[in-house]
């Protein structure tokens, strides 16, 4: 078993992953700013050199989750953050750095977001401690910022804005398969590389926004096309700062599909219907409403292909 540092530990992904390296039988030692100071918890930024030496010191893996988009300097704040993290596991004799942060766009221009995650990551695989990169695109799970910018979208109003970017695709994972692959690299041997990791679907945004009302148990959202939406427009459907919301929505903008990513127990988890089937698939079942067979299975129950209502299968 290995004895584990998890930076940023107060965060989503952090207040999740302490307790399943625990549940593996790993031990487990937290740092973050606001969490209190105990014999596995150390308050400290991360930032600081001599804070970092101490939190790592008898470590074996490292897993830094540490972002810092509620600020509009992050991208150089996060570098500089990686930079610190690298020199410090290299002289604590650290033997694995986890990161995990988000896909690189092939062919296009990146985002800020994307370009600090890519750059992050490139940091930690230029250092001397091996370095797993995992590149997520959005982890599905309530608390998952990207996840909740659409969820709450979707919860506000019986409409939603539908610019162009909202028929780009994502390879969404869920948080529990996210959970996986980093308490696997714990008891796994050195790995030094950037892999993606995703889901088993290959869905839209506005996909993703009609699930979240499915689930919600509400009716089929009305896409209004507009041009684009202003970040003030984004910013009024959620409670997060207007700095996050800016680049997140910066991110959306972009087709997020992996050509592979690495395979998951099961082949990872759905969303289905009620009938049991995959989100998108066909149904045999009669809908109440048409009378027709064949209708979609969607979250919360089956909906008609050709009114995209429930059917009540």
């Amino acid at each position: 078993m290995s004895r584990c540092l998890v930076l940023g530990a107060r965060g989503y992904i952090g207040t999740l992953l302490a307790p399943a390296l625990r549940a593996a039988g790993h031990s487990v030692r937290t740092m973050s700013r606001s969490q209190e100071p105990g014999p596995d918890a150390v308050r400290g930024d991360v930032s600081d050199p001599v804070a970092l030496a101490s939190a790592m010191s008898g470590v074996d893996v490292v897993y830094h989750l540490v972002h810092s988009m509620d600020r509009d300097d992050y991208a150089e704040v996060d570098a500089r953050i990686a930079h610190g993290v690298a020199t410090a596991a290299a002289a604590a004799g650290v033997r694995q750095l986890v990161y995990l942060g988000g896909p690189s766009p092939v062919d296009q221009p990146m985002s800020t977001h994307l370009a600090s995650r890519t750059e992050v990551g490139e940091i930690f695989l230029a250092g001397p401690v091996p370095a797993l990169v995992l590149r997520a695109a959005m982890v599905v799970g309530a608390g998952s910022a990207s996840f909740e910018l659409l969820a709450q979208a979707a919860r506000t109003a019986p409409f939603v804005l539908k610019p162009a970017w909202m028929g780009n695709r994502s390879r969404p994972i869920a948080v529990r398969d996210v959970l996986f692959h980093l308490v696997r690299a714990a008891s796994s041997s050195p790995v030094d590389a950037a892999v993606d990791v995703g889901g088993p679907e290959v869905v839209t945004y506005l996909e993703l926004i009609q699930r979240c009302a499915r689930i919600a148990g509400l009716p089929w959202r009305v896409p209004v096309p507009v041009v684009d939406v202003p970040l003030a427009a984004a910013a009024a459907f959620t409670d997060f700062p207007p700095s996050l919301v800016k680049a997140l929505v910066e991110s959306l903008k972009h087709d997020l599909v992996p050509e592979s990513v690495l395979p998951l127990p099961g082949g990872g988890r759905r969303w289905t219907g009620r009938c049991g089937r995959r989100w998108g698939s066909r149904c045999r079942r009669r809908c109440r409403r048409c009378r027709r067979r064949g209708c979609t299975a969607r979250c919360g129950g089956c909906a008609c292909r050709r009114t995209g209502r429930r059917c009540g299968a």
